[in-house]
């Protein structure tokens, strides 16, 4: 005579009741109640910014902005002017369209300062959920070298940082519905040099990271990411889908200007005649350097009268 057959039973296959327990409260486990992370990251012309609470905010980030004419410029972004000069970008917005590049329009190369922006998507939709706040979004501006990684610091260390604090609340609700104002700053392409800022022409990139560390209604909310730009696609003047390009600085500029004077004695130093003038210059540029008395502005010598002279290069930017 044989046993009846008894029924499988999740308590009689060798289980034991707590761990069939746990079993079971782990598959109810909710997923996880808040996400917070960068949807988007562009470069955009100032015309298309406005300041908001203390930052800068530009259009162009959104699913149909994605083109010069619209505030997104990350098809080719161009710093080509050393300084802000109203009739230099007049000159440059004159030009016959014809003579930009492939895709472009004025608002790509007609810049002395860019905007770099991301904006903030999140969910926050579990029962009960609060809004929480905003701890920090920060940008680090780096150089394109051979090798580089955008996302390993040891390969593209920051050469600028910008922090935007305290930019705001993540309501209760979703990006889709309630979307986040974009954040930007404003670079006009200058970096430390040596212990002084100048441009340095090359191609260069930027990281943005959100993080938050605050308390809501499931408790302890950290989270951290970090994206880097360029990293995406995007559209051309002409609606031609193009991968985001890096930023191209690309200027004549005058940095790392040093005066020394020549050191007599051989005991005691003291300086003397003739004083050594060293400078560095982004690119191949013709010079022109002179003396000039602080007080009345006038020109006491012209020590480089409008001379070639040789730039520094790209992209290692040395001599």
């Amino acid at each position: 005579m044989t046993a009846p057959a008894r029924p499988l039973s999740l308590f009689r296959t060798g289980w034991s009741r707590p761990a069939a327990l746990a079993l079971v409260l782990a598959a109810a486990a909710p997923a996880a109640a808040q996400q917070v992370f960068l949807e988007a990251l562009w470069v955009a012309p100032l015309s298309a910014c406005s300041v908001v609470a203390e930052h800068l905010s530009c259009v162009g980030g959104g699913n149909g902005e994605k083109q010069p004419q619209f505030g997104n410029i990350s098809c080719d972004p161009q710093v080509q002017f050393d300084q802000d000069l109203t009739a230099q970008n007049q000159s440059c917005f004159a030009l016959p369209a014809a003579l930009l590049p492939s895709g472009d329009t004025h608002v790509n190369v007609c810049n002395s300062r860019v905007a770099l922006c991301t904006r903030v998507g999140y969910s926050n939709e579990a029962t009960g959920a609060t809004p929480f706040g905003l701890d920090f979004v920060n940008f680090e501006v780096f150089k394109f070298q051979q090798g580089s990684n955008p996302l390993d610091a040891q390969s593209t260390p920051p050469l600028r940082t910008f922090f935007i604090d305290n930019p705001g609340q993540v309501p209760a609700s979703n990006s889709d519905l309630i979307p986040i104002e974009p954040f930007c700053v404003m670079w006009d392409g200058s970096i430390n040099i040596q212990g002084e800022f100048g441009k340095s022409n090359g191609q260069y990139g930027f990281r943005a990271t959100v993080a938050t560390n605050q308390t809501g209604a499931s408790g302890n909310i950290n989270i951290t990411q970090t994206r880097a730009f360029p990293g995406g696609f995007v559209g051309d003047v002409d609606g031609d889908i193009v991968d985001e390009r890096p930023i191209t600085v690309d200027v004549t500029n005058v940095h790392v200007v040093r005066a020394s004077p020549t050191v007599v004695g051989d005991i005691t130093g003291v300086a003397a005649q003739p004083y050594n003038l060293t400078y560095r210059l982004a690119k191949d540029a013709t010079m022109f350097l002179s003396v000039t008395d602080s007080a009345s502005n006038q020109v006491i010598r012209t020590v480089v009268p409008g001379q070639p002279r040789v730039g520094e290069g790209i992209p290692s930017g040395t001599l």
